[in-house]
């Protein structure tokens, strides 16, 4: 699995044949044996959510996995300060891998996120940059975690709830965090108000998600709160504000904004995602 970012959703990096086939599984019945990273030297946070949440949903249905690690040292390192054999096997983490402040361990959230999840997860990752961001600048990443969390956990019906990765790259200053659900994916979500069912498909579905005051919620969220539809839009905002970029995989497309353009859509060259995946790149000031 090569090294890939968010530009490699706007050059079609997701289509690789290990992500294709990760995806694939997300979006078949079947069951796995052998979840096979013997050849991978890095993950990026959107990598490693997909396979988190293939083995979530492959412990769920009843299956056994087995594991093959990266022959990598650093790769398998990685991985585990990152948690994913922990989460495949089922097992407690090698403590003999030192933990490292840029690295945001999966969590599996299930339910009603705490309020205070998005602080603690930018804390962690900005602790890994080595500096101090500007006032305000950690709140508003904050803002953006928690907006992201409480849409899945919110909007997606996800039987595995929704798993969260993030990695903090001090040499560029950039936090790259993924969300991701296993659910009924935007369309499937917006589809449920009347003022949705003109549709077609899963691109126009994520577009419509991106503009402000949508949502498929009427009037409250299934945990009783007030729902505005502007978790999409306040993050695009934001991100425009600070150069991030954010790319949003959902059914049959793949949706990509960078900071203050015009959405591109992609479609996905493989069966459709069961769920969706946000992968959000916030970019911090370099230099200080």
């Amino acid at each position: 699995m090569p090294e890939l970012s968010n530009s490699n959703f706007f050059r079609g990096g997701i289509a690789c044949p290990t992500i294709r086939s990760a995806a694939s599984l997300l979006a078949a019945a079947g069951s796995i044996e052998v979840i096979d990273l013997s050849k991978v030297r890095f993950m990026r946070p959107y990598q490693v959510a997909i396979v988190a949440a293939l083995a979530e949903d492959q412990h769920l249905r009843g299956g056994a996995l087995s594991y093959l690690p990266p022959e990598d040292d650093r790769a398998r390192e990685h991985l585990v300060r990152l948690g994913l054999p922990g989460i495949i096997l089922r097992t407690s983490d090698d403590g003999s891998v030192e933990q490292r402040t840029t690295n945001l361990p999966i969590r599996v959230l299930v339910g009603r996120p705490d309020l205070s999840f998005g602080w603690e997860t930018t804390r962690v990752l900005t602790g890994g940059l080595g500096r101090d961001l500007p006032a305000g600048l950690e709140c508003e990443i904050a803002e953006g975690i928690d907006e992201m969390v409480l849409n899945a956990a919110t909007h997606s019906d996800s039987q595995i709830g929704c798993v969260v990765v993030g990695q903090a790259f001090p040499k560029t200053g950039v936090l790259e965090v993924t969300v991701l659900d296993v659910g009924v994916t935007i369309r499937g979500h917006l589809s449920k108000a009347p003022k949705h069912q003109d549709l077609s498909d899963d691109a126009s579905a994520i577009e419509r998600a991106l503009e402000d005051g949508v949502t498929g919620t009427i009037g409250r969220n299934r945990f009783g709160e007030p729902n505005s539809g502007a978790g999409f839009a306040s993050l695009c905002r934001f991100l425009d504000a600070t150069g991030g970029d954010v790319s949003i995989l959902s059914g049959s497309a793949i949706v990509c904004r960078r900071a203050r353009g015009s959405p591109r859509v992609q479609p996905l060259k493989c069966p459709p995602f069961r769920g969706t995946l946000v992968n959000i790149s916030f970019a911090t000031p370099a230099g200080f």
